[in-house]
């Protein structure tokens, strides 16, 4: 399990295997991927950008955007781990989980993980839904971003609907923004949505451009942990129910059974996994062109993605984007004397002029004074 491993473990093992991808870049995304015992079976993607990014890259902590997406992944990776580990409870999908790089910069991350899955190399053909997550860590309504309104019975619409079955006492609502080709993309669905894939983003921000997914002021201190597992729990009763195809009208006629019955158990959600997810990914900078920021949490992610599921890492490619390394520089300060120091040689300089202004002229006067006694004697 995560919690077990220490921190400092993380960055100092893997620090030199990171650092041996240096090429081009330092960017890249990491996949986990749950197979289906099925060779046909369609496959669901959970997407979370792991970057931050502020007017002060070396300042953003990005706690919530998206650090918290990054800890919901890991939580929800841990939770349905425990159904693929034997071939007789896995359901009929195939689950990837998919980190992202540079999702501050256009989803450039988002963009090369959809070039390569679309390719012929890839093992999964047949995309359900991608769930991206984003902004989970607040006090809110749960919001599903979508490009439009969900079509009846597609699967965007019935994870609508079985989220709101999930969480009967949160407000689970529908947003919808038209994608513009003229503009960097709003959210990371869109992405998937302009090659005709289908994805949604749940998310408790109720617009893109709400100024805590680019402040400084996104701190661990704005999470909440009660939220942040509730979301969590939401979001996982409903992929479930999406893949076991449990009844969309509750899970029992019986006037007993209560309506909140959830099929997760009620440790499902390990909060002490979670508070230790939050300490790595949600309290540190993680600028994309901070080299050694990057590197550091490339290692902890590959690690915490490794104990649950075999970890891809793949290389991103930069388009129309050009990222200079350095996020801080040095600024020189030096001690002066106080402002009275500087009066006080403003009043010896000015005193020192007077008097030679005085002497100057006396000793014209001395002068001429001597002259007329001299022309007087001769």
């Amino acid at each position: 399990f995560v919690h077990l491993i220490p921190e400092r473990f993380f960055p100092c093992f893997f620090f030199h295997f990171f650092c041996s991808w240096r090429g081009c870049c330092l960017n890249r995304y990491f996949k986990g991927r749950l197979s289906s015992s099925e060779r046909s079976a369609p496959t669901i993607a959970f997407v979370a950008h792991y970057d931050s990014h502020a007017a002060f890259p070396g300042a953003a902590v990005g706690a919530d955007s998206n650090g918290s997406g990054v800890v919901v992944l890991l939580e929800l990776l841990a939770i349905f781990r425990k159904l693929y580990e034997k071939p007789a409870t896995r359901p009929p999908f195939n689950l990837v989980f998919v980190w992202t790089a540079a999702g501050k910069y256009n989803y450039q991350g988002a963009r090369q993980f959809i070039e390569d899955f679309q390719s012929d190399n890839s093992d999964d053909h047949r995309l359900e839904m991608a769930i991206c997550v984003e902004a989970l860590g607040g006090v809110g309504p749960l919001r599903m971003h979508a490009s439009k309104q969900p079509a009846d019975g597609s699967a965007a619409d019935r994870l609508l609907r079985r989220l709101r079955l999930a969480a009967p006492n949160q407000s689970v609502e529908l947003v919808t923004k038209k994608i513009s080709m003229n503009q960097p993309s709003a959210w990371e669905h869109e992405k998937f949505n302009i090659k005709r894939l289908p994805a949604v983003t749940l998310s408790r921000l109720p617009t893109h451009d709400d100024p805590i997914r680019k402040s400084m002021l996104d701190t661990p201190s704005q999470l909440s942990l009660e939220a942040l597992e509730q979301n969590i729990r939401t979001i996982a009763e409903a992929v479930l129910g999406h893949m076991l195809s449990l009844p969309e009208g509750g899970y029992s006629t019986d006037p007993r059974v209560s309506a909140d019955t959830s099929v997760l158990s009620r440790d499902a959600v390990d909060r002490q996994r979670l508070a230790h997810a939050i300490r790595l990914f949600a309290t540190r900078p993680r600028p994309v062109a901070d080299e050694a920021a990057t590197v550091a949490c490339a290692a902890n992610l590959a690690v915490a993605v490794g104990n649950y599921a075999k970890v891809t890492v793949s290389p991103v490619s930069m388009h129309e984007v050009q990222i200079w390394p350095g996020v801080s520089d040095r600024l020189m300060a030096e001690r002066v004397k106080p402002a009275v120091f500087d009066l006080v040689i403003a009043g010896g300089v000015f005193v020192y002029l007077a008097a030679f202004y005085h002497l100057v002229s006396r000793a014209q006067r001395v002068l001429e004074t001597a002259m007329l006694k001299l022309r007087k004697r001769v």
